[in-house]
């Protein structure tokens, strides 16, 4: 573990059910990672989960990216890097790399994250809060060239074909009692058809996080493919949407 408060990083080793049935990482997997050392880099700036809890608040993540650049292997140790970058108004950009033993690269990604109100559910302005050490822990460096994750609003409106409808239960609940983020990606790499047939490693992952869900809500799920790209939309019962995701694997056309 990384006691720098800008670059925080950790050595990490993948089990066997971290990977799929073609010895591929599984994208929920890589988000649970970077969603992990995210808070624990945030526990340690005291901008944390509990930290916020006691001012009424909580960290929601709205977008997420990344890219495979290698291939991720079990039994080798890897090191994840996370660092936060300058807020943006109310948006919170923050980066990830995962490195191998020669210290290549072979993930990055980026997340936007916001400030929730415990009791209203609405964004906060980070400047009603005690946030005194996040400035302390900003890091200009970037793997990209924009800290902003594009989508086109078609994406959040496609009539494609109907995959799947997800039943939310108990265990996929986080400790704010919504569906945690990760299985959304479980989710949509479920509702690509013929998946079984797609032997080939993923290159990218985007996904857009909609509203919240809890147990009980059913997850409809719509598929559409653009060119060399995946697209799942999830919608609750009501018609609210849920969440967008783009899985591009390489090799496809």
């Amino acid at each position: 573990m990384s006691t720098d408060l800008k670059i925080y990083c950790e050595k990490h080793k993948f089990t066997y059910s971290d990977f799929d049935i073609y010895d591929r990482i599984v994208p929920s997997v890589l988000l649970r990672l970077c969603q992990d050392i995210a808070g624990r880099h945030s526990e340690f700036a005291h901008v944390g989960y509990h930290d916020l809890l006691d001012q009424g608040a909580l960290w929601i993540i709205s977008k997420m990216y990344f890219k495979l650049l290698g291939k991720i292997e079990y039994g080798k140790e890897y090191t994840i890097k996370t660092w936060a970058h300058k807020k943006r108004l109310i948006y919170f950009p923050r980066e990830y790399e995962i490195c191998d033993e020669n210290g290549e690269k072979v993930m990055i990604g980026i997340s936007m994250w916001h400030i929730f109100s415990l009791r209203e559910r609405k964004i906060l302005n980070p400047a009603t809060l005690n946030l005194a050490n996040f400035d302390d822990f900003n890091v200009e460096y970037s793997n990209f060239d924009s800290t902003n994750i594009l989508f086109s609003k078609e994406l959040e409106n496609f009539e494609g074909e109907k995959v799947i409808s997800h039943l939310v239960t108990y265990t996929e609940l986080d400790h704010n009692h919504h569906m945690n983020n990760t299985h959304y990606a479980d989710l949509a790499l479920d509702s690509i058809p013929d998946i079984l047939e797609i032997n080939r490693d993923l290159n990218e992952l985007k996904i857009l996080f909609l509203s919240e869900c809890s147990k009980g809500d059913i997850i409809n799920t719509l598929y559409m493919k653009d060119g060399s790209e995946h697209n799942i939309r999830g919608v609750r019962d009501d018609g609210t949407n849920v969440f967008v995701a783009c899985f591009n694997f390489k090799g496809e056309n």
